[in-house]
């Protein structure tokens, strides 16, 4: 199924499955990298395939790709959390990706102001439109509540999990608009 051509390249020969017939490569932190996996029709293998990528990108601690939307200035901040081990402060780098890719949406209008409760609307919204369950919902409001600790100088145990939480429903979210 994988032709390996070097080390550094893999190319898929199948092509019939949608975006695996692309087989385009891309270069990450100077690895050539299978990039198989962007397109917006994505088959159930490639999803499968796609999220085995991405962990072992991330040293298995994220489960969505990073570098899409807007974020610039976020994604190398996020890298340096991932070398760094230190998925407290990648936490902060996700709730500000999540939270510009809410404030973005035509649904901005409805959350509620700072202080007033505007972080739980954004995972109650974020929930919402994503449909999802609620054990994924409260993955996310327990991560929002973690960041929200943390940003107001208590002491957290912040575990990848969270980080992931958090970007998954930004990603999601983002590509869902």
């Amino acid at each position: 199924m994988w032709n390996f051509v070097n080390h550094a390249m893999i190319k898929p020969q199948h092509r019939r499955h949608g975006s695996i017939s692309r087989g385009k490569t891309t270069k990450i932190n100077g690895e050539i990298m299978l990039s198989i996996f962007q397109s917006s029709q994505r088959t159930p293998l490639s999803k499968l395939v796609s999220q085995i990528f991405y962990r072992m990108v991330t040293n298995n601690r994220l489960s969505v790709p990073i570098g899409w939307g807007g974020h610039h200035d976020a994604w190398p901040k996020l890298r340096e959390a991932l070398s760094n081990d230190t998925p407290d402060y990648a936490l902060f780098i996700s709730w500000g990706i999540l939270e510009k890719e809410v404030l973005n949406s035509k649904e901005s209008p409805s959350l509620k102001k700072i202080g007033d409760g505007r972080n739980i609307s954004i995972c109650e919204l974020v929930s919402k439109r994503m449909n999802y369950s609620q054990s994924k919902k409260r993955m996310l409001i327990e991560s929002m509540k973690l960041r929200n600790k943390i940003a107001h100088g208590g002491d957290a145990e912040v575990d990848w999990q969270n980080v992931n939480a958090i970007l998954a429903a930004a990603y999601d979210f983002h590509h869902s608009l």
